[in-house]
């Protein structure tokens, strides 16, 4: 399984000859879409229709090429009219790794929901912060609740992506996060056997 960062909260997970795209917005951010039609799209919040082949965008459990899928509802950072206060966490489980994309949600996670995240190797979570989505301190508070082994940001703001309004940068939220860096990659494999108890902050570098 290798990760790898687009911009903004999309994620690509490669794993047995499968892709798997996470929220592909990047059209809404002046870059073209990156999903494919034999790619797997899931989406944690509202979306337009996609061409992949398996869409993903609610809470379930889903199988696709051995990776196990469950998709837990959670209460949304920023909520409009236009929109309910929910959107979807996915849990993604191999049969030696588990990561949690975790959507742009709140910092106050309840216990029945800590409970239904369980374990969780790999965090990758937005912390845009400026009211848009979880500041740095507000991330910690996830952080220490989930206690991940790895701890990935994402939503930043980048020199490609054109935001309706300005984001954190990455290096301001490296610094208010407090921990150092273990290492910057463009493409992430991990080895579970090189996960430490501590939680580590890897930063993926946008593609």
């Amino acid at each position: 399984m290798d990760f790898q960062f687009y911009g903004a909260n999309t994620i690509v997970i490669n794993f047995k000859n499968n892709r798997f795209v996470f929220d592909d917005y990047l059209s809404d951010f002046g870059l073209n879409s990156i999903t494919k039609s034999n790619d797997v799209a899931l989406f944690t919040d509202d979306h337009n229709d996609s061409i992949a082949r398996l869409v993903f965008d609610s809470a379930g459990e889903f199988e696709v090429s051995e990776l196990s899928i469950i998709g837990l509802p959670a209460e949304r950072y920023t909520n409009t009219p236009e929109n309910n206060n929910i959107c979807t966490m996915f849990k993604i489980m191999s049969n030696d790794l588990t990561v949690l994309i975790s959507g742009n949600i709140r910092p106050n996670i309840t216990e029945n929901l800590l409970e239904q995240i369980g374990y969780v190797d790999v965090l990758i979570m937005p912390v845009g912060g400026l009211g848009l989505s979880l500041d740095p301190n507000e991330a910690l508070q996830v952080i220490k609740a989930i206690e991940p082994k790895i701890f990935i940001p994402t939503n930043y703001q980048t020199a490609t992506l054109k935001y309706k309004q300005p984001h954190l940068d990455l290096e301001e939220i490296i610094k208010q996060l407090g921990m150092e860096v273990k290492s910057r990659e463009t493409k992430l494999k991990i080895k579970p056997s090189e996960l430490t108890d501590k939680t580590q902050l890897v930063i993926l570098e946008q593609v």
